[in-house]
């Protein structure tokens, strides 16, 4: 499906690309480089959710792995942003964080299920796409 995804979106936007590029638009090297990276960290994320799904036999369950992904990558988001690029979070995206992460444990049905031994290497996955979410939202802005 990831595949299918990538090839269609290549297939559409490589005209409009060509078409930017015959009306004069020039990429920089930084531009490239961004690009890439930004590219690069995409396919991470893809490549660590896949692996989330996959791990323990099949027991990383779509009800844990995803809104933990999800959930972690904003709530690391707001930690970069804050600690290193010196942004100050407002109490309304502080709520909206905290609403971020109650949702994720509401629907995992049973947060009691991040404790179990049987879903750890799902878990564990399932964090590093949250960090890959947290790096390519900041790689990206």
């Amino acid at each position: 499906m990831l595949t299918l995804s990538a090839v269609t979106a290549s297939v559409l936007l490589t005209p409009v690309a060509l078409y930017l590029i015959w009306q004069g638009f020039t990429f920089s090297w930084p531009m490239v480089g961004m690009i890439v990276g930004s590219g690069v960290i995409h396919m991470l994320y893809f490549l660590l959710l896949d692996r989330a799904y996959r791990s323990q036999g099949g027991s990383g369950d779509l009800s844990i792995v995803y809104p933990l992904a999800r959930a972690t990558g904003p709530l690391i988001t707001i930690v970069v942003a804050t600690l290193f690029f010196d942004e100050t979070m407002s109490a309304v995206a502080l709520c909206g964080a905290l609403l971020i992460g109650i949702s994720a444990l509401t629907l995992m049905g049973n947060p009691r299920q991040l404790l179990s031994l049987q879903h750890s290497q799902g878990i564990g996955f399932a964090l590093l796409c949250g960090c890959m979410i947290a790096w390519y939202t900041v790689w990206d802005k």
